[in-house]
């Protein structure tokens, strides 16, 4: 009964009170009407079976005599009970000997039932026998309704509906007094707390009035509003007590967060004056570092004694291993300030470990060590990530490997074990059969300054800082790396990184494709071309001197300029093909000068390469160059491959650019910078010249076939078709040693692609003509050699 919970107590009282007792009355006057419905069916049925009796004992004569008709009189003397419809006399074969019937439209037809008595539907069947000296002679059967049973329950129904009437009333108005004996407390009660609610006074009481259940709910009330009340002062007491200890405990921050802040300016400070000082001396021992590996490589490739030799080869390994001591701690500094960021970009992985492990194979033979390198078929060959620091991993790991083997074998293998997504994980195994490393002191081995002992410092030197910026940078590189080792037996590395794979799409030449496999270790290349006009804008006179000497070797033209200032005037003055820009120097910084420079060039209209040289070496150095207008950038000390490489890429970077329309133009005039690095070339392949010119020949047959595919796809208008013959042409002229003719290629390429037809036009027109122009400086030089093997 939902309706009752939104009632107050005193009507729910009332309510329930009143259905009581209407309830109560209306089942007292259900069993009275029972058992006089009962009373009235059971002297009703004795009238008729007295009834019955008498009509039998009156019909045994007529039965006896077979008087059809005194029977039928003496069953029509019943018609003085109303209540009796039919009556029949049947023979004790069943067949009817006499009746009656009140309603003489209806059949008499009352076949004897099996039961003395059917009641059905207020109507009662009474069968009596009629017997004659102990003889069943026929049956009596008398049909009779209780129609005197329906207005006396209407009767009934009237005494009874009034009687609840009258108590209904009787029990709500006793029940409206009476309810109140239970509700006068509760209210009370209900206000005190609706007032102790809203003025929130804990010391409201509320009087208790009986001993009953009511009167202990409202002591037990008063005894909540006591402990409440106690329970505030409580509260109201630790609350000042709290407000004491807070206002003491925020002084005390406060001059807390004074020292803190205070100790934090002079964190970063000392975090300012750090930087600072690693930058510095990056630069004051980079500087003088540049100059003495310069010099000492030049030395060494003029004539000398034996004696002579063997010292500047010490003193040139000193210092090779002064520099790594040097790059050691910076990049460790690096890293303990996170500083170090690694770059995402794409990289032969094949190609770097092969590289790596040809310039690993000198120290290896220079000891008698065996060097193995084995990559799993899985392992991708173009990846996405930091080569630079990958390398660095290895060349630490194998190094050591090396240097703590003093014989027996040193082995790398790569596999691939796992892949998420576009990321495939690999697994490096860097194993020796060296000196081994002790259990206790396999875990400190990947801190900072710390070596498995001091005598294998004593013995083998390094700094300690190896294994920790390896460990540190297989963490950056979302890996981890792991030993096992037995002393006296050698030790296995094992790292794992996550790297991009790339899907492979460049399609070159299967005769340039499987020449790579005969490449030998990379030497120093010369300029086979003309000579550029190089300004060198250095303070330095050792770095001067150093560059000088090596441009002027390499077949260049060089000028010099000792500050920011004389280098824009030098600009300003002469034509210069390349500019080698020191970052640091007096009265105008290479930065400067950069910008000035390249405000110049807008009234000569040519653009010229700046490539930085720094002794800076820190995080966002590199970045800081580029965004300054430089075109590349080396730190200092900076080898001589890498010196060479960066003029390599400046050559590609200033190839001019013919703009013209695409009908009625002229054959374009052949570029003053095309050349062919036939000595890079041979290095690629070890020295084999015949090889060389085996594939020269293939290039050639194969290039008029390439070179009528770009013209078809161009007089179609079909630029993306361009794309595959240049991409070709691009990777056959790079490895044959034409890298300005591949930037061409690579530059028809780029515009395919962005679908850039006006530029495509010139830059195929320069393409062939520069082909035209090299195939007899290549053609003799292949017939010379044949000649030469004949």
């Amino acid at each position: 009964m939902q309706f009752l919970d939104n009632l107050s107590l005193g009507r729910k009282l009332v309510f329930i009170i009143t259905v009581i007792s209407g309830t109560a009355l209306l089942f007292a006057s259900l069993l009275v009407v029972s058992y006089d419905v009962h009373r009235f069916r059971a002297n009703h049925i004795e009238q008729l079976s007295l009834l019955a009796d008498v009509l039998g004992q009156n019909s045994a004569a007529a039965l006896a005599f077979n008087d059809r008709q005194s029977a039928s009189e003496i069953l029509a003397s019943s018609r003085i009970a109303s209540s009796v419809m039919r009556v029949c006399l049947y023979l004790s074969d069943g067949s009817n000997f006499a009746s009656f019937r009140r309603d003489p439209g209806r059949s008499c037809d009352l076949t004897p039932p099996a039961d003395e008595l059917v009641s059905r539907f207020g109507e009662l069947k009474l069968v009596r026998p009629v017997v004659v000296k102990g003889e069943r002679v026929g049956t009596i059967v008398i049909l009779s309704r209780m129609t005197e049973l329906n207005p006396r329950l209407l009767r009934y129904g009237a005494i009874i509906f009034c009687v609840l009437l009258n108590s209904s009333v009787i029990a709500f108005f006793l029940a409206t007094r009476l309810q109140r004996v239970i509700t006068r407390p509760v209210r009370r009660l209900l206000s005190i707390a609706r007032a102790v609610s809203k003025t929130g006074d804990y010391s409201l009481r509320a009087k208790v009035e009986t001993e009953d259940e009511i009167g202990q709910l409202v002591t037990g009330f008063n005894e909540m509003l006591m402990e409440i009340e106690n329970r505030d002062r409580q509260l109201e007491a630790n609350q000042n007590s709290l407000q004491q200890e807070v206002a003491r405990q925020t002084s005390d921050l406060r001059l807390l967060n004074a020292d803190l802040r205070t100790a934090k300016e002079s964190a970063e400070s000392a975090s300012r004056a750090k930087s600072e000082f690693l930058a510095n001396m990056s630069h004051e021992i980079r500087t003088p570092m540049n100059g003495i590996v310069g010099m000492l490589e030049l030395a060494l490739e003029s004539k000398l004694t034996p004696e002579q030799r063997e010292c500047l080869m010490t003193a040139k390994g000193s210092s090779e291993m002064l520099l790594r001591v040097i790059n050691d701690i910076l990049d460790f500094s690096k890293i303990e300030s996170g500083k170090l960021d690694l770059e995402e970009l794409e990289f032969n992985l094949h190609d770097l470990v092969h590289e790596l492990v040809r310039t690993m194979a000198v120290q290896t033979r220079q000891k008698n060590v065996e060097l193995r390198c084995s990559l799993s078929p899985d392992v991708p060959r173009v990846v996405c990530g930091d080569s630079s620091r990958l390398r660095q991993i290895l060349f630490n790991l194998l190094g050591n490997a090396i240097k703590f083997t003093p014989k027996g074998d040193v082995a790398l293998e790569i596999r691939c074990v796992g892949s998420a997504g576009a990321k495939k994980e690999l697994l490096f195994r860097i194993a020796d059969s060296g000196i081994g490393i002790p259990p206790e002191k396999q875990a400190a081995i990947f801190h900072p300054f710390s070596q498995a002992d001091s005598s294998t410092t004593r013995r083998y030197g390094g700094t300690g800082l190896g294994l920790t910026i390896v460990s540190r940078l297989v963490g950056m590189m979302g890996g981890r790396i792991w030993l096992e080792s037995q002393v006296g037996k050698g030790s296995q590395f094992f790292f794992t990184v996550a790297l991009g794979a790339v899907q492979q799409q460049e399609q070159t030449n299967p005769a340039l494709s499987s020449a790579e496999s005969y490449a030998g270790p990379i030497g120093g290349s010369r300029c086979a071309g003309p000579a550029l006009r190089i300004l060198i804008a250095e303070d330095n006179q050792v770095n001067q001197t150093f560059l000088q000497r090596l441009l002027e070797r390499m077949g260049h033209l060089v000028a010099i300029a000792a500050n920011g200032i004389e280098a824009v005037h030098c600009y300003e003055s002469a034509e210069f093909d390349l500019i080698f820009m020191d970052v640091q120097m007096p009265e105008m910084d290479g930065y400067t000068a950069t910008a000035n420079i390249r405000e110049l060039e807008k009234e000569k209209g040519k653009h010229i390469p700046i490539i930085a040289m720094t002794a800076y070496a820190l995080k966002g150095d590199r970045e800081k160059c580029l965004a300054a207008g430089m075109d590349d950038y080396l730190s200092k000390p900076a080898r001589i491959a890498e010196i060479e490489s960066a003029i390599e890429r400046a050559k590609g970077d200033t190839l001019p650019i013919v703009v013209g329309e695409t009908k009625g133009r002229q054959k374009p005039s052949v570029p003053e910078h095309a050349y062919w690095d036939r000595a890079a070339a041979l290095d690629r392949l070890g020295g084999d010249e015949s090889l060389l010119n085996e594939l020269i020949d293939l290039f050639f047959n194969d290039y008029p076939a390439l070179a009528a595919k770009l013209a078809e796809a161009l007089a179609r208008g079909d630029i993306a078709s361009l794309r595959e013959p240049a991409h070709t042409l691009k990777g056959s002229l790079r490895y044959l040693g034409l890298p300005t003719t591949a930037g061409l290629a690579q530059q028809i390429e780029n515009a395919s692609e962005a679908e850039d037809d006006t530029a495509i036009v010139p830059l195929l027109d320069r393409l062939m003509a520069e082909v035209d122009m090299l195939r007899p400086m290549m053609r003799p030089a292949v017939a010379e050699t044949s000649n030469a093997s004949l």
